[in-house]
Order: structure tokens, then sequence, then C-alpha cells
């Protein structure tokens, strides 16, 4: 495969200004260092960009210059999902922002993720310090919304909480539309702080 053969199927394969990890470049014939060659002869003709070490992106020109990838794109690739499978979630105050039981603002991005080995780690992305926490639990595209929200019980501390925050959490539990054998068949695998925090907050009942 040549090098303008290689740039066209990432085209493809992942289109412009989204996340390609160098570690899941699988061609047949072509081996890791010789991929990485070739990843940086394309980078020196402009054909690619290096975001940070074993990510790139193709640029694409805008009306405002050469596109940037961003952060988010990158960890949430890494972390998050590849849009095809889940194998993380926000956690932590990153997702209590998010669904506006708190107003405490994370300067860290906190995640938990299949795709980390340590219990605990903070990485920079970019300009980014993201908290990434493995997974205690396999996470899967059937289970991932029942394990963030296990997640979120086991870390909230319900006497901090308003009642206007109470109310939000309740709301986020029956958007989820959480069913629950779910909820139960893995409430076991986490604190017993999580099933009382279920219980006492009241969203038990916001699940189908």
């Amino acid at each position: 495969m040549t090098d303008m053969e290689l740039i066209q199927e990432l085209e493809k394969t992942y289109g412009y200004n989204e996340p390609i990890l160098l570690n899941e470049i699988n061609i047949a014939d072509m081996n890791e260092v010789y991929i990485r060659q070739v990843f940086t002869r394309l980078v020196n003709r402009g054909k690619l960009k290096r975001f940070g070490q074993g990510v790139y992106y193709i640029p694409k020109m805008t009306p405002l210059g050469m596109s940037k990838l961003s952060a988010k794109k990158v960890y949430e690739k890494k972390y998050i999902s590849d849009k095809r499978n889940a194998y993380g979630f926000y956690a932590g105050l990153t997702l209590e922002n998010a669904i506006g039981i708190t107003t405490q603002v994370p300067n860290i991005v906190e995640i938990v993720t299949n795709n980390e080995g340590s219990r605990l780690r903070e990485v920079m992305i970019g300009n980014q310090k993201v908290r990434v926490r493995k997974s205690s639990v396999k996470i899967t595209e059937q289970n991932v919304r029942v394990l963030q929200f296990l997640d979120l019980m086991n870390r909230i501390n319900l006497k901090d909480m308003s009642e206007e925050s109470k109310d939000k959490l309740k709301s986020f539990v029956s958007e989820q539309k959480l069913k629950r054998e779910e909820v139960f068949q893995y409430i076991r695998k986490f604190p017993a702080r999580t099933a009382k925090n279920v219980i006492e907050s009241g969203v038990i009942n916001e699940l189908t």
C-alpha cells in the first residue's frame, strides 16, 4: 500500500478532524514500525496532523484556517466510545455538573473506563487534565447506563444535596429509563453505600 492509498483509506474510515489512534491501525504486511514511518511522512507532507503521542487526525481547511482536533474528541475516543462500542462513561463532578446536581465546575474531566489498567491515574490530553479510573465491571453498550448510574450513586453525598439537586437526580434517572432488574443485577458489585443511597434518595421509584 502506497502512502497515498493509506491516506485515502484513512479518509474513508475516519473522515476529517477525527482522532486516529496509531495502536488501532492494523494493515496487512505493515508492521508497527513501518506504519509509524508512513505516518511521519504523511505528517511531513501535511496530509496528517499529530495531536499527541500516538494520536493523529486528517486536517481540513476551514474559513478560519486549518482545522484543529479537540481534546474532548480524543479522550472520548480513547476512554469512552468509538461510536460503535461503549467502553467508558463520564463520572464524578463531571457527570454531576452535566446533569445539574452541582454547580461546581470541575477543571478535571473524570472518566471510568475499560481502557485503563491503573486503579486511578491522571493524564493530559492536549491541554485538558483527565482523571481515569479502571472500571470494576466490564463496560459494554448494554450496561453502560446502569454502571454510570450506580457509580454516581456510590459517590454522591445525599446530606450535602439540596432538594432541587435531588429532584434533578430523579429526573436524570427517569430519563435514563433504567430497569430495576438491570440495576439489581449489578448493584451487588458496588459498595453497600450504593444501595443505601438508591433507597434513601428515592430514585428507586424512578426505575421501570
